[in-house]
């Protein structure tokens, strides 16, 4: 059997690229000969064309393509002999029939661009059978560089393909993204809950060692079927995973969006230039920090607006504003305040932030409200924290001049002491991960801490009188 059609085709219908990318070295074509996809009379042909390395390429690629089998045996040869750009070119393009005859039925419109990503990418608005997707087109350039962005955007999306907060790499058409809702909020959804899908998105690829690397309003998307809202993490074109022992991943391109990247990352890029930026999961926690008060003010930037981000976010200068808040109260900016920490070992990781009072039921802030003022946590004494949360509650109503209720008042009071007491962490642990919720539920669920039950909790009179 010969080479199949659809291999010759990506053979001939690239054969000047690769040709340009490829060296016929004595040692590639002793493996052809060695593995008698080459004859002898071939590879003294191919020599006798040593004086024009281009021509001798391509003829090499014709002879190649009447041979059986030999695709493997090219991508394998063309491997162990580094030619990377050769390789980067075939492997963008193989497609396998059987997804070839998918394809088919595939189409996009160029007139209807849903956005543009990273390294060149556009994305526009499609048709896959009778679903609406999102396809994007890459440039054929990008399949020169060493590591093909493709193989790795398609190899996270494979991995992702079944979380609900990350988009699917088939089939899926989103109805807008974070910097659209934001602007007119079509979708019915709360900003909390938008936050934090979005925290268990980025949480779910950091458990998995992968760094996102491009998490940006514009990557965020918000999908509605029927009456359920999900948000799910796009374009993984920059990601990466973290190898086994290190705990960062190098860039050789792209050092991410501008406005949204961590400061480590843009001095990383003064003084070595920007294809040597080392990316951590928390350079992902920085830019998660923005996104939250982004969405909390209602498209306003941390570091002020774009002419300034860039410059403010070297020089830790974040613009953060209890007046800017729109959504939930303004003493959770002390939690953005966390994320967005110029030393990186500073900031939280997603599994925590899921734990943060910004999630949780009011019965849940009733009985943390008990814990403290009953002194249940041993290192501070519960008054005197309850006493400064109302402070904060004073600042927050007085610049916000709004009518806060009961839960909103306890809202603004808890995170002032829950911030306070995280040097008792041991204490604290038990109380965020109730063995009761983790016997009923799975990890993931637990790490929510969004109940729904009812409250059930007596509120002591002298409690509520404090934040009534």
């Amino acid at each position: 059997m010969l080479m199949e059609n659809w291999e010759k085709e990506i053979i001939l219908n690239n054969i000047d690229k690769l040709a340009s990318l490829t060296i016929c070295s004595s040692e590639l074509l002793s493996k052809f000969l060695a593995n008698r996809i080459l004859s002898e009379t071939d590879v003294e042909e191919l020599e006798g064309l040593g004086d024009n390395r281009i021509k001798q390429a391509s003829q090499l690629y014709k002879i190649v393509s009447t041979r059986r089998n030999s695709f493997s045996s090219l991508l394998e040869f063309l491997e162990e002999t580094n030619q990377s750009g050769a390789v980067a070119v075939l492997k963008g393009i193989k497609v396998k029939p059987d997804t070839l005859d998918e394809l088919r039925n595939l189409k996009y419109d160029k007139n209807s661009v849903l956005g543009r990503g990273s390294l060149g990418t556009v994305v526009y608005k499609g048709k896959f059978e009778d679903r609406d997707i999102a396809v994007k087109r890459m440039h054929l350039n990008i399949f020169e560089c060493d590591q093909t962005p493709i193989d790795h955007e398609i190899k996270i999306l494979k991995a992702c393909d079944e979380h609900e907060n990350i988009v699917r790499y088939l089939g899926e058409l989103c109805e807008m993204n974070l910097k659209e809702w934001v602007a007119d909020k079509r979708i019915e959804i709360s900003p909390i809950e938008v936050l934090r899908q979005s925290t268990v998105g980025l949480d779910w690829l950091h458990q998995n060692k992968i760094v996102h690397r491009d998490f940006k309003p514009e990557n965020i998307l918000l999908s509605q079927k029927m009456n359920l809202v999900r948000v799910k993490i796009s374009d993984f074109g920059l990601s990466r995973h973290i190898i086994d022992g290190k705990n960062y991943v190098c860039t050789l391109s792209n050092f991410g969006p501008q406005g949204w990247v961590a400061p480590e990352i843009l001095l990383q890029v003064l003084e070595d230039g920007p294809n040597r930026g080392k990316f951590t999961i928390e350079s992902d926690v920085f830019a998660l920090g923005c996104v939250y008060y982004y969405v909390l003010t209602d498209g306003k930037h941390a570091f002020g607006d774009f002419i300034r981000c860039q410059t403010n976010i070297l020089d830790d200068k974040a613009t953060l504003k209890h007046t800017e808040v729109k959504h939930g109260c303004a003493q959770n900016l002390q939690f953005v305040k966390l994320m967005i920490s110029m030393e990186p070992t500073l900031r939280p990781t997603c599994s925590a932030i899921l734990c943060y009072p910004i999630f949780w039921q009011e019965d849940r802030l009733v009985k943390f409200l008990e814990n403290i003022f009953d002194n249940e946590f041993d290192c501070y004494n519960g008054q005197e924290v309850v006493f400064e949360g109302l402070n904060c509650l004073e600042t927050c109503m007085f610049h916000n001049k709004l009518e806060i209720n009961t839960s909103q008042r306890m809202g603004c009071v808890i995170p002032t002491a829950f911030i306070r007491m995280q040097e008792n962490a041991l204490t604290l642990m038990p109380y965020h991960y109730p063995p009761t919720e983790l016997e009923q539920t799975d990890t993931n669920e637990a790490l929510r801490i969004n109940d729904t039950r009812p409250s059930v909790i007596y509120v002591p009179a002298e409690i509520l009188h404090l934040i009534v």
